[in-house]
């Protein structure tokens, strides 16, 4: 994560301040305090005329094109709202790269290998292939980044979880691998 989060530097990306370790902590990253926490805790404080929205989405947008021009391209692999912390000026900043890898390939379809995520995140293609072959590794692209964004800007606009109306990973999953959208409240 740390060597992945240097080699960008972008207004809507946290920065890496540093590196720490100790015999508590063996390793620590040092970024800037996001006094506000992550979009959704700022949104939810928030009475409705009050919230910056859509803020959060042009910074995320902002970010993620970034990210995939990059050469090669950058694939975050686990964008939701919880990775977006907000700084004390409103900012929104794209954050936790634990998932993104950037893999060299000849051309501009990296792909990047990955586990993890969150179902009601993950692109119909990533849940088809866990559902075949169950968890563990598979492979993230800018495409299943943009249905993330996508999903978080659901939640961020709605406050809502994309596809509260189903209450399992299996039923949220078959929703989305059947080409159903999370319904608006």
């Amino acid at each position: 994560e740390i060597v992945t989060q240097i080699q960008v530097q972008h207004p809507n990306i946290l920065p890496i301040l540093g590196v720490s370790c100790s015999e508590d902590y063996p390793l620590s990253i040092v970024a800037p305090l996001a006094a506000n926490g992550n979009a959704l805790r700022y949104l939810n404080r928030l009475d409705p005329p009050q919230r910056p929205f859509p803020f959060q989405i042009r910074h995320l947008a902002s970010a993620l094109v970034y990210l995939h021009g990059m050469l090669p391209p950058l694939i975050h692999g686990d964008v939701d709202p919880r990775n977006i912390l907000v700084d004390d000026a409103g900012n929104g900043l794209l954050s936790d790269f634990g998932l993104s890898r950037i893999k060299h390939e000849p051309t501009r379809t990296a792909t990047v290998i990955v586990s993890g995520g969150k179902y009601r995140y993950l692109a119909p293609e990533l849940l088809r292939v866990l559902t075949a072959s169950g968890p563990g590794p598979f492979r993230t692209t800018a495409a299943s980044d943009c249905y993330a964004f996508g999903m978080t800007f659901f939640e961020l606009a709605t406050l809502q979880k994309p596809f509260s109306e189903y209450g399992s990973e299996w039923e949220v999953s078959n929703a989305a691998m059947h080409g159903r959208q999370p319904e608006y409240p």
